[in-house]
């Protein structure tokens, strides 16, 4: 009884380890798995021999693989690092390179331009107002394309808008005028158009409006529009050329501008730029000129205009020239061609007849923007003859002034210019003049020099 009684308590122990899993035969190795702790992975590299390691990233790397990509690594980084020594020593030295020869080409250029003695004033038929080899004229457009640089602007010099030219015609009907016959063969033609003859007299057949008529785009006194002619009884439409003109004539010609407020012109044109010569390489001389003579190869030069009105004008239009900034050894340098925008304010008042302008927006040879750049063209008197050479009584009067942002260089420097009109206009003298243009020289203290020239029309 005893005896039972000490045994159940063991036989139930065994059923319950049996049951737990860990004892006989029912248990299983992936239980036994599960109860086992995961391993680190440093319990894993460690397992796999002798010389494994965890490197910085965790990862099982052999100690000996492990140094040798050190060692490489130093290596390649080293090497980079020379390279970038090298590559910036070498950036270093292109930029001393790159400032010394900036610093050679502008110190070429202030010489000329501060060796410059001063502007010449002259008539608008004569040589240029302003060159600094003091040529007589341009040289040929031939030898322009031969030349390093160059540069030419040119306003045409118009007059009053069509309507207002031709309006008081007794055939003036809207835009639209009668030609008469044999009154274009003079100096001052005014007819004009591709289909015209080129050489003697040249039939126009009718091709409109059921082949009763001619016509034809073409321009009249510098003015687009459409010519049409009505043969006369048994005749022909014809254009003749001669050294005089063009003439119309055998039927009555009309002409209707495209836009009745275009501005007439006789293709009278005042030219404005410069030049450079470079001997052996070398810039050796820049010349400027404005309205000189032989100046305008595509039509003929403008002349000046002595203007009796009063009132007040303005003008707006373009500068060109040649600039340099030398600051000396170890500073940036900046040199070269320039363009920019003219403005000039006329005041013909009886008693004081001045002008005075601004060059602005300044573009340096790179093309950017110089910004705070201008110069002040300080009050001139408009002469009799239209030209603006002598001084206003004016502090400073004649001179210019360059401003650099809120820096700004003493009064020096010298500018001339003229008053134009559209050909024929210089007798009348009642009309505002229509063209302005000049040329200017200036100079920044003792590092910068500047020489330009302008072309300006009126503005409406």
């Amino acid at each position: 009884m005893n005896a039972n009684l000490k045994l159940l308590p063991a036989a139930l122990l065994v059923s319950v380890l049996a049951l737990a899993g860990c004892g006989g035969g029912s248990g299983s190795d992936g239980d036994m798995d599960d109860m086992m702790p995961e391993m680190t992975e440093a319990q894993k590299c460690a397992a796999k021999g002798q010389g494994y390691t965890l490197d910085d990233e965790d990862m099982c790397v052999n100690v000996d693989d492990a140094v040798d990509k050190a060692y490489e690594d130093g290596k390649e980084k080293g090497a980079e690092e020379e390279g970038m020594k090298r590559d910036k020593a070498a950036d270093d030295q292109k930029m001393s390179d790159d400032m010394k020869a900036d610093q050679k080409a502008a110190k070429a250029l202030f010489d000329i331009l501060r060796g410059f003695d001063g502007l010449v004033g002259t008539d608008a038929e004569g040589p240029p107002v302003v060159n600094y080899a003091l040529a007589a004229t341009k040289p040929t457009d031939a030898a322009l394309k031969k030349a390093p640089a160059y540069d030419a602007q040119h306003i045409v010099v118009t007059g009053k808008a069509f309507k207002d030219e031709y309006g008081k015609n007794t055939t003036y009907d809207e835009g639209r005028i009668t030609v008469a016959e044999a009154t274009n063969s003079t100096a001052d033609a005014k007819v004009g158009g591709d289909a015209f003859s080129t050489i003697g007299a040249k039939e126009h057949e009718t091709n409109a409006e059921n082949d009763s008529v001619f016509s034809v785009a073409g321009t009249y006194h510098g003015v687009s529009g459409r010519y049409v002619c009505t043969p006369g009884s048994g005749a022909t439409c014809l254009s003749t050329k001669s050294d005089t003109g063009l003439t119309l004539s055998g039927g009555v010609w009309t002409f209707m501008a495209g836009n009745a407020n275009d501005k007439v012109n006789d293709g009278k044109a005042v030219e404005y730029g410069w030049w450079a010569t470079h001997t052996a390489g070398n810039l050796s001389a820049v010349d400027f000129y404005r309205n000189a003579a032989g100046a305008y190869v595509d039509s003929s030069q403008a002349t000046t205009y002595a203007f009796t009105g009063s009132g007040s004008a303005s003008y707006t239009g373009t500068a060109v020239g040649q600039y340099a900034v030398h600051r000396g050894e170890g500073s940036e340098s900046d040199s070269g061609q320039f363009t920019a925008d003219a403005k000039l304010s006329a005041d013909f008042a009886a008693s004081s007849r001045t002008i005075s302008g601004t060059i602005d927006n300044f573009h340096g040879s790179d093309g950017e923007m110089r910004e705070g750049w201008s110069i002040d063209l300080v009050s001139k008197t408009v002469g009799t003859d239209g030209a603006f050479t002598n001084t206003s009584g004016e502090a400073n009067s004649g001179k210019t002034v360059w401003n650099m942002g809120d820096s700004k260089a003493g009064a020096s420097g010298e500018w001339v210019g003229n008053l134009y009109q559209k050909h024929g206009l210089s007798t009348a003298a009642t009309s505002a003049p229509t063209a302005a243009s000049g040329a200017f020289e200036a100079r920044y203290n003792n590092v910068g020099s500047m020489i330009g020239v302008f072309g300006a029309e009126l503005d409406e």
